[in-house]
């Protein structure tokens, strides 16, 4: 499997004995991507948000590697104590990955939220929302796949880089799914015989000033003054990935009537 600058590829297997499939990928290169791009942006980097923004990471890769190339999925984890939000999102044609981790100013309900919301061109968004347990995010995802699509899914850490994911197909053993551990993992990865297609992704963000001067006439188009106080410009982060960018009035305004 290669793994080169700031991506990783997602290695697919078929286990057709045991009714499943089997992903599995090193994200040591997608990682290092985002503690640079976290670094340069001076975006929080604590020991808990890190591991929870690899698990982000590696888990929707795992994820998106199983549905249709066409297919973009965000997830946000909304974390009642210790406060914080943990975003990641990916997918569409060209497989790009972005993430972010919140902890400043994060509104908390008294539980943990999961939102997941899968968009497709040709397809109307959908949207679920559902409490979990845990800070996790590998078992978090397992109780999503559980709990919302009725699927056993095992989500697996192998070393501090590899990360490796089951799902049950048709016919599958769910309890045996869910029992599987990192040594099982491995030895059904070397064992297969059936690989199938691999899939890349790489760290990158689509934002754009376009995209973020949307964002912004979408929450202050009705008073246009309280964000930009007389300034001819403002300066925003992209909320999918926290890049700072510069947003004057012009751009600000024909954004504003795209959405009128």
């Amino acid at each position: 499997m290669s793994q080169t600058g700031t991506t990783a590829t997602v290695e697919r297997h078929i286990l057709r004995e045991r009714d499943a499939m089997l992903g599995f990928g090193d994200f040591g290169a997608l990682f290092e991507a985002y503690h640079a791009h976290a670094r340069r942006l001076d975006l929080p980097l604590d020991p808990l948000g890190t591991v929870m923004m690899h698990q982000a990471l590696a888990g929707a890769a795992l994820q998106l590697s199983f549905r249709v190339v066409e297919e973009s999925t965000a997830w946000t984890l909304n974390v009642h104590r210790p406060a914080a939000n943990v975003f990641a999102a990916g997918g569409g044609p060209d497989s790009t990955l972005t993430g972010r981790y919140f902890v400043d100013d994060v509104e908390t309900i008294g539980e943990n939220r999961l939102y997941v919301q899968r968009s497709h061109p040709e397809r109307e968004p959908t949207r679920s929302v559902l409490s979990v347990d845990g800070i996790d995010l590998f078992e978090i995802f397992q109780q999503y796949f559980h709990r919302s699509e009725q699927l056993a899914v095992r989500f697996v850490e192998l070393s501090s880089s590899e990360m490796a994911a089951v799902f049950a197909l048709p016919g599958a053993d769910a309890a045996w799914i869910r029992g599987l551990d990192g040594v099982d993992v491995r030895a059904l990865r070397e064992s297969s015989r059936e690989p199938i297609e691999s899939r890349t992704f790489t760290f990158a963000c689509t934002c754009d000033g376009e995209r973020v001067a949307r964002v912004l006439a979408g929450m202050f188009g009705e008073d246009p003054e309280a964000l930009f106080q007389g300034d001819a410009s403002v300066e925003a982060r992209c909320p999918r990935c926290g890049a700072l960018w510069s947003v004057d009035r012009e751009a600000f305004d024909r954004a504003l009537d795209r959405l009128r």
